[in-house]
């Protein structure tokens, strides 16, 4: 299995795995004690507030989108969600929504849930001409790269490579592929011994050495290395430390501050190793791993902010990290419940630094099926009566735009306890105002399809 791969389940699906056996004893309840005529006063709202999109398709004119220059007056960083990472649909409308921030708005800057270090060295590919596909595939989730439904992003981001405005692409994770990891060390080293940062600084590097290749070659996860014992755990974190004062130092490089952002990453990314350990499917990931990796992710992300600041940013992550106080949203499942309560994410760190200038809009769908090029599709659940998917659907939309931040009048019903699955697709009670700024509703989700190979 390829890191990517196996990445991705230790981060979403072993996660977000309880999400899916959802109780629905709220649901059920939910369900049998409907409000007709509230629901009858709600789907009056949506018709006359939410606005209808024309299609999905990336390709097409964006003059339907154009109410989000008023919804996003004063916004620079927009975080875009996406339920899981097996939605079709949802990187249609995702690729559209960054091809109008880019042309319309002027976000030239976007960022992936995927490695700080490796976005950084595709960029390079691609600026130098290299073949948009490829250079993504060894950066980017296999989930986004092979899917057919990606491929007019990817397409975007080539044309606009080598132009005078170009789309930069950047990445959040701490993590990195083993490939880029080891060419990491490699140019690490490459850049101390130039002469350009002190060169004493190079030999730090023998220390650093056997657990980053440990970490290159996931030995922990395999179970190929043990996770070492507190004492060289310490000893690794403390030379990391050493390396970033020695390249904050007035005599460092240009881009020392680059590499201090990168080496806090490895320290970020070796802590969550050494606790996940060997990977076990049959285990879900603990919510202090999560709460670990995205903080390392708003730290990132909030370092790009500061680092570019005449710039705007659009982010490119699944709902779950980027929604904020997800601790507050109730399920009838305890053990979900009790998960949910320990977790914290990139949404509420970026709230709490950027406050209104940070939009987050999530993708939600009432029905159809989600699916990766790499798996077989399963079907989404029926939406509860009276959730926000099912006041949509009866509302007449098949794919629609509501705005949570300045709620019309009449709408402080979605202010309120509401069901809704835009994470996971899990129905969870929610004031969705609270959680997110925008919700993106499509009716029918389709499943993402394997893009056709790459012809010479």
């Amino acid at each position: 299995m390829s890191w990517t791969s196996r990445h991705d389940r230790r981060c979403w699906r072993s996660g977000m795995r309880e999400l899916a056996k959802v109780g629905f004893g709220l649901a059920i309840a939910l369900a049998s004690a409907p409000l007709p005529a509230a629901d009858e006063r709600r789907i009056a709202w949506l018709r006359e507030h939410a606005v209808p999109l024309a299609t999905l398709d990336p390709a097409a004119a964006l003059d339907d989108l154009d109410f989000l220059t008023a919804d996003l007056a004063g916004v620079r960083v927009v975080l875009l969600g996406e339920a899981t990472r097996g939605d079709g649909g949802a990187f249609l409308a995702k690729a559209r929504l960054v091809r109008y921030l880019h042309e319309r708005l002027g976000f030239d800057l976007l960022a992936f849930e995927c490695g700080f270090y490796d976005c950084a060295r595709s960029w390079s590919e691609l600026r130098a001409g290299a073949d948009a596909r490829a250079a993504l595939g060894r950066t980017l989730f296999p989930q986004y790269v092979e899917a057919a439904e990606f491929q007019p992003l990817v397409e975007l981001l080539a044309a606009r490579a080598r132009s005078t405005r170009p789309l930069e692409i950047t990445g959040i994770d701490p993590q990195s592929s083993p490939d880029a990891a080891r060419e990491l060390l490699a140019e690490l080293r490459a850049a101390l011994g130039g002469g350009a940062i002190d060169p004493t600084a190079a030999a730090a590097l023998a220390e650093l050495a056997p657990i980053l290749h440990d970490l290159a070659d996931e030995a922990y996860a395999t179970g190929a290395a043990e996770v070492p014992a507190e004492r060289e755990r310490s000893a690794f974190l403390a030379a990391l430390a050493r390396l970033r004062e020695r390249l904050a130092e007035p005599a460092a490089a240009d881009d020392a501050a680059w590499w201090r952002q990168v080496l806090a990453n490895v320290a970020s990314w070796a802590e969550g190793s050494w606790r996940m350990g060997r990977f076990d499917p049959a285990t879900p990931q603990p919510p202090g791993l999560h709460n670990l990796r995205d903080r390392q992710m708003a730290e990132n992300l909030l370092w790009l902010a500061n680092r570019h600041p005449g710039r705007k940013i659009v982010v490119w992550s699944l709902t779950v990290h980027l929604a904020r106080d997800v601790d507050r949203l109730v399920t009838g499942d305890p053990a979900l419940r009790a998960r949910l309560g320990r977790m914290s994410g990139v949404g509420d760190l970026v709230a709490a630094a950027l406050g209104d200038a940070a939009y987050v809009l999530a993708v939600t769908a009432a029905e159809g099926a989600k699916g990766t090029p790499f798996r077989a599709p399963s079907p989404l659940l029926a939406p509860t009566r009276g959730s926000f998917e099912d006041l949509m659907t009866r509302a007449g939309f098949a794919m629609a735009f509501v705005d949570l931040r300045r709620l019309a009048a009449g709408g402080e019903w979605l202010g309120r306890p509401l069901v809704a699955k835009p994470v996971s697709y899990v129905e969870l009670l929610g004031r969705w105002p609270r959680h997110l700024d925008g919700l993106l509703f499509l009716r029918a989700m389709a499943p993402a399809r394997r893009a056709p190979p790459v012809v010479p």
